[in-house]
């Protein structure tokens, strides 16, 4: 490089412009050195863990923190600041406040991330003090993002995901004792003046703090022709207990759930099932609309696959073998893992029920249905738009 008279002259006016720029990118660099991540629960096929990992934040004034739900089970990153809280059952629950927004929040406001599935949710936090959030949907899922000054020492990342990890794995090692618990309940039989038996109580799903155990107990139940199987939710997780038209793969359209036939309607209150058709119970559980229990009359021999709709992406299936012979009825027990494998994704998304091998999330609470029901008047009755 040839050094000039003209390129002395410009030295000085060239440092200060790379130290402008040094200063001008510093926050920036900052900023995104002190953000967090912050895991919205997890799961394995047949367990969701609704748990923030880690509950408990501390990031420095001016970061953003990005809520990812690496799960199938649908969660909301809410923070109610000045606002009364809503019920899990609310309509808008699902609906975002500030959609693909990465919003500055002051504590004030009512912000809201809707379902949270795909994409993250991002909030930046200007000021000090305590935002404590929760997911709407699942009651006792909460955590408090703490923001500290600028210049105070905060954990990690790796800190803050070893943490997440360790919770994650206990709530799992509880969730696999739960349906071990479950699975180990013996099912009655109780006979009928026509021969036939009544076996109950088949159990829809399970609990663990405020996690969940997707799965029916007994996985596989062996009864005749006549009888009836009796299905008892007594947990406020919504289940259905459903067997779809026709063998599977079943067709991805008929588990739409966003159907109001799907969620909000039963089939009937004591079902007859044959192999065809559409036999449903509507959403069943504590405070949903079908009520704790349904009962399905089986009436020709057959293998008859059902599945819960809003947690089939979870691998939430069972059987029934329909036998001629009324001796070979027997109900089978669950099988249970006996460690806790490392979370992670389900080999197919949806259990291969609609032969796509895909991640079809039908996890959308009958909630999911209410909210184009009840119409866009409903949700912004209640949409405050964070500062």
């Amino acid at each position: 490089m040839l050094i000039t008279g003209r390129t002395l002259r410009s030295l000085p006016v060239l440092a200060v412009a790379a130290l402008l720029s040094v200063q001008l990118l510093a926050p920036y660099a900052t900023a995104q050195e002190t953000g967090r991540t912050v895991s919205v629960g997890t799961g394995e096929p047949g367990y969701a863990v609704n748990l923030f990992g880690p509950g408990e934040v501390t990031v420095n004034a001016g970061a953003t923190v990005t809520f990812e739900n690496p799960w199938f089970e649908p969660h909301t990153v809410t923070f109610y600041g000045d606002t009364e809280p809503l019920a899990p059952s609310d309509p808008t629950a699902p609906v975002p406040t500030n959609p693909g927004e990465v919003v500055e929040y002051d504590g004030t406001s009512f912000l809201n991330s809707g379902f949270l599935f795909e994409d993250p949710f991002q909030v930046t936090f200007p000021d000090e003090g305590e935002f404590p959030f929760v997911c709407i949907i699942h009651p006792g899922m909460a955590g408090t993002i703490t923001v500290v000054a600028a210049d105070e020492d905060v954990p990690s990342q790796a800190e803050l995901d070893a943490e997440a990890e360790a919770i994650f794995a206990q709530a799992l090692d509880g969730l696999k004792t739960t349906a071990g618990a479950l699975a180990a309940q013996p099912i009655s039989e109780q006979a009928n003046a026509d021969g036939t038996s009544t076996w109950s109580t088949a159990v829809v799903g399970g609990l663990f703090g405020p996690s969940d155990v997707q799965q029916f107990f007994p996985a596989s139940i062996d009864v005749g022709v006549g009888d009836t199987v009796v299905w008892e939710s007594t947990v406020p997780t919504p289940h259905t207990v459903t067997f779809p038209a026709g063998p599977p793969p079943f067709p991805e359209d008929m588990m739409d759930p966003l159907a109001e036939e799907t969620f909000l309607a039963a089939s009937g209150p004591n079902d007859a099932f044959g192999g065809s058709g559409f036999v449903h119970s509507g959403v069943i559980g504590l405070d949903w609309p079908a009520g704790q229990s349904y009962e399905v009359t089986f009436t020709a021999p057959g293998t008859y696959q059902y599945i819960c709709l809003l947690h089939a992406d979870q691998a939430m299936v069972g059987v029934v073998n329909v036998s001629a012979d009324d001796d070979d009825a027997e109900a089978q027990a669950t099988p249970t893992a006996p460690a806790t494998p490392a979370p992670g994704p389900a080999p197919t998304g949806n259990a291969g029920l609609d032969g796509s091998g895909g991640g079809n999330m039908v996890g959308m609470l009958a909630v999911g249905a209410l909210v184009l029901l009840t119409g866009i008047a409903a949700v912004a009755a209640r949409r405050r738009t964070a500062r």
